[in-house]
């Protein structure tokens, strides 16, 4: 509430004053291996063994800039749904005072305790996104599925639904990339690359996690590594 209360506050303030504002774009690549990732073509593991991805959605919020240790924004109402099956949904734009100066964006992989309580909402919290469990059990942070010969099942399928918001299962993942200094206040390209997370599991054994508890949080902490901004020169 306090944090709110701050920001609303900031908020009052740059208006009466007339702080003119600016949209930052912020743009996610889904690649594995650097090879950017198409839903169901095949991705090679080595020269035996593939994958293919069917699904991929994922909960970014609490959407942040700090210059150095310093915070100077804030998103409010800050949720958004990637999905990989839906172009637009793989970029947002942030309304940031004009000439802020920023050296980190940082977000949470998934939904805070605090808005699970209050229960499935509207827009990209809306339970017909296919990203809601039950009151109890909250939302999906991180959703992929696909297909892979090492998966040891009748469908060779792996099922990676990651949540949980409560003690003792809270998997939410807290992520700060760094810029460059001379791209500041360029717009943000971020990187997903899946295969950090694939090849960090042994397919042939654990092929499906849809429940609360710790292998979830385990995985989570895993998922939070395919984050990285996008160097270009």
């Amino acid at each position: 509430m306090k944090q709110f209360l701050l920001i609303f506050f900031i908020f009052v303030i740059n208006f009466a004053f007339g702080q003119s504002s600016t949209e930052l774009p912020v743009t996610f690549i889904p690649v594995y291996n650097n090879v950017p990732l198409k839903l169901e073509t095949t991705c090679k593991i080595n020269e035996t063994d593939s994958l293919q991805i069917e699904t991929f959605k994922c909960y970014l919020s609490n959407v942040k800039l700090f210059d150095g240790e310093k915070q100077v924004y804030a998103e409010l109402d800050s949720y958004h749904l990637l999905n990989l099956s839906v172009a637009e949904t793989m970029n947002f734009n942030l309304n940031i005072p004009e000439n802020i100066a920023f050296s980190h964006l940082q977000f949470d992989l998934g939904i805070d305790s605090l808005t699970n309580m209050e229960g499935a909402m509207g827009g990209d919290l809306d339970p017909t996104k296919g990203m809601y469990w039950t009151w109890q059990s909250g939302y999906i942070n991180f959703k992929l599925e696909g297909t892979s010969n090492l998966c040891d099942n009748r469908n060779n399928a792996f099922v990676f639904h990651l949540g949980g918001y409560a003690f003792p299962n809270n998997s939410i993942q807290t992520i700060r990339l760094k810029r460059r200094d001379e791209d500041k206040n360029q717009p943000v390209v971020i990187k997903m690359n899946l295969a950090a997370f694939l090849e960090n599991i042994d397919l042939t054994t654990q092929s499906r996690v849809m429940s609360l508890g710790e292998q979830a949080i385990q995985l989570s902490e895993k998922a939070s590594q395919i984050f990285s901004i996008v160097d270009e020169k």
